[in-house]
């Protein structure tokens, strides 16, 4: 199932896109496509809570970044995203 992914901040928000959607914008528009992975992670103390950890992979150039938090992903995507979108002149982002 291929995903579409949004942000506002700190909210993000991803739905199911047909696959031929993702085929033609791939032609017409520039894009990046990632490789998101969530997993919890438990701490040596019962009593603490587990932690959620994040892996963002480049489905083009394969580099895998690593994330702590959510909060650490969504700062890097939209650093990525705004940058990217300075350099095509695209000011939307």
């Amino acid at each position: 199932m291929l995903l579409r992914c949004s942000y506002d901040k700190k909210t993000a928000v991803c739905y199911s896109v047909p696959e031929f959607c993702s085929r033609r914008q791939a032609l017409t528009k520039p894009y990046h496509a990632f490789l998101l992975r969530c997993w919890q992670e438990s701490t040596s103390n019962p009593n603490a809570a587990s932690a959620w950890r994040f892996s963002l992979e480049d489905a083009h150039s394969r580099q895998r970044r690593g994330f702590a938090s959510l909060e650490e992903l969504i700062t890097f995507l939209e650093a990525s995203l705004t940058a990217a979108a300075n350099e095509t002149g695209d000011k939307t982002a």
